[in-house]
């Protein structure tokens, strides 16, 4: 008898969380996005999520890898009204990180249902219809966008620009070694100049175009000292 009764009890926690998860899979959102220019998407939504829920809408460039920085647009925040949600994008004001960026190609328009602490709003909804945090309920369609017309090249050569930065930002410190081959071969040629102060046979400037950043190198030491931003001869 008592092992009826814990079978009871197990069947109907499974009946519970079948219940919750079966409505978590049944949300869904549909997007009909049409390209109007150069840099304008409309989105039109439809779903069936209930009037308040707040959607992310953002462009985000097709094909980019997991250690790509972000390139896109913005989120706009969009509410559902009986089912239905519109949002005209213009990646040439929401462009992240700037319309040097957006370059012509294929972009994914992205609407997304986030459960997260600063939208209330879809916090008290998810709790509601049985979502938990995580949730991931989103639509994806893939659009062409001519942007600022340039090629995907550039769009290449930006990445592995940013890429660079980061890396020289992440793990170059004051002491880190100088070694012209290795830096040669990581970021190509620089620019060498002398700092307007100091002595030139201990410090040196090297500025390496293809990152846009200085280094501030202790040739006695084979050192770096420090680095900065752009072409930096301060």
């Amino acid at each position: 008898m008592k092992k009826y009764r814990y079978l009871v009890v197990f069947a109907l926690l499974f009946l519970l969380v079948y219940a919750t998860t079966s409505q978590s899979a049944q949300s869904k959102i549909d997007i009909s996005p049409r390209v109007k220019g150069d840099y304008k998407v409309q989105v039109d939504i439809s779903t069936d999520l209930p009037d308040g829920a707040l959607l992310n809408v953002y462009l985000q460039r097709h094909g980019l890898q997991d250690d790509d920085p972000s390139v896109g647009t913005e989120y706009e925040d969009v509410s559902v009204k009986e089912g239905k949600a519109s949002v005209l994008i213009d990646a040439e004001s929401t462009a992240n990180p700037s319309t040097e960026w957006i370059v012509q190609g294929k972009y994914d328009v992205v609407v997304s249902f986030p459960l997260n602490f600063w939208q209330e709003s879809n916090l008290k909804i998810g709790q509601k219809l049985g979502f938990s945090e995580g949730d991931d309920i989103k639509a994806v369609k893939t659009i062409s966008l001519k942007g600022n017309g340039q090629p995907q090249k550039v769009l290449g050569q930006l990445l592995q620009k940013e890429k660079g930065r980061r890396w020289v930002m992440s793990n170059v410190h004051g002491g880190y070694p100088w070694d012209p081959v290795f830096w040669s071969k990581k970021f190509g040629s620089w620019e060498n100049f002398d700092p307007p102060t100091g002595n030139p046979k201990i410090l040196r400037r090297m500025y390496f175009p293809s990152i846009d950043m200085t280094l501030l190198v202790n040739i006695y030491k084979n050192e770096v000292a420090t680095w900065s931003p752009g072409r930096s001869e301060e």
